[in-house]
């Protein structure tokens, strides 16, 4: 979408550098990227004092917390490079999330739409577009929405849609919806996430806007988490934000995902694949010894809805179900609520004819309490 009538904007700072102008006459403009790149260099040297992990993720985001409170949120997502130097235990997002208005008013409910890069839920280790949500149960859910390629424009969208529900959108198709996850938007972000300072990240965020009646530009406000020191150039106009690290290093696009490998149609041979599935998700969220490990067949869609989500296709899957002390690797935006997403249940929902896992998340409670997907019938253990 493009913006009318609105003048000057504000020239933020990138790092080491001081930047002064205007806003160009269209948001997230040729002229902006220019300015962007003039702002920071690739192979710039990591400051020493930067130490982004998996419990501390490195930030570079710009952000708005507009009254009226915010019914929508939209920018165009464009990413030049995006990996991780080890694709096996670290990953590198750019994103925009929304800050839902719940009961839990700390900034620990959230609805995020982006790209990512490196480790994933089920050996995933390919650039993919991805949704997930934060909800005042305390539940998390994440799903994939395909393969994302590099300098290619893609608009991400999320709105309300009445009764607590939020609609998401990438390339204006689409994606998915999160329910009862509040009535309006505490605010909105756009920009970068990484757990390793051995990244590259070149994105950026035109037409970066809210709506509260009317759409409005995002004036900036950038943050960089004190952690990433030296890591990152930003770059923010009126309705623009550009994060940096440099492309040179790891390669502008990770490697590929695993291939597709269908869930076999004996029984033995498919509870041992999807044992092994339920146990690796498990291990990648820091339990090494899940209990309960059991599974449904069902559509991907009643999935959905047993977690409170709907999605964007209604395919054959076997849901696995593992309890636990699970711990989500995705966090809230830094600054805003840096407490760690945690759940006793873990379900992970598997494409009977690939293999692949197309959602995940975690409910805090045990198999059929809120959040969890026990309700799509009698399941079969897997001893």
């Amino acid at each position: 979408m493009k913006f009318r009538g609105f003048g000057t904007g504000l020239a933020l700072t990138a790092t080491g550098l001081a930047l002064a102008g205007t806003t160009a006459a269209v948001l997230g403009s040729t002229a902006d990227a220019a300015s962007a790149e003039r702002a920071g260099f690739a192979g710039r040297t990591v400051s020493a004092a930067a130490s982004c992990s998996g419990s501390s993720h490195c930030y570079a985001i710009d952000s708005a917390s507009p009254r009226p409170r915010l019914t929508a949120a939209s920018a165009d997502i464009k990413v030049d490079c995006l990996s991780v130097a080890n694709t096996a235990t670290q990953f590198a997002n750019y994103e925009m999330w929304v800050k839902t208005n719940t009961p839990k008013v700390s900034f620990d409910t959230w609805v995020e739409i982006g790209m990512t890069s490196g480790t994933l839920q089920g050996g995933y280790r390919g650039l993919l577009w991805y949704w997930a949500d934060k909800r005042p149960n305390n539940s998390y859910y994440e799903h994939y929405l395909g393969k994302a390629k590099v300098r290619r424009t893609t608009n991400v969208n999320v709105t309300y849609a009445g009764g607590s529900k939020w609609n998401v959108y990438l390339g204006k198709a689409y994606a998915g919806t999160s329910s009862s996850n509040g009535v309006n938007g505490l605010s909105v972000d756009t920009g970068a996430e990484t757990t390793t300072t051995r990244t590259t990240v070149n994105g950026s965020s035109g037409n970066f806007q809210y709506k509260n009646g009317a759409w409005h530009p995002v004036t900036p406000s950038v943050y960089r988490s004190s952690n990433s020191k030296g890591l990152w150039s930003t770059y923010a106009t009126r309705g623009y934000f550009w994060a940096n690290t440099g492309c040179g290093g790891f390669g502008a696009q990770p490697e590929k995902p695993a291939p597709d490998t269908p869930i076999p149609a004996k029984r033995s041979a498919a509870e041992r694949m999807l044992g092994e599935i339920g146990r690796s998700a498990a291990a990648r969220t820091g339990e090494r010894h899940p209990q309960g490990l059991s599974y449904v067949r069902t559509t991907r869609q009643r999935a959905a809805a047993a977690t409170g989500s709907r999605v964007n296709s209604d395919e054959a899957v076997f849901v696995i179900q593992l309890r636990g002390n699970f711990t989500a690797p995705r966090h809230p935006v830094a600054g805003k609520s840096d407490r760690p997403v945690t759940g006793r249940t873990l379900t992970v929902v598997v494409d009977a004819a690939t293999g692949q896992i197309t959602d995940w998340g975690l409910a805090p409670g045990a198999p059929g309490a809120s959040g969890s997907s026990a309700s799509l019938g009698r399941s079969i253990p897997i001893g």
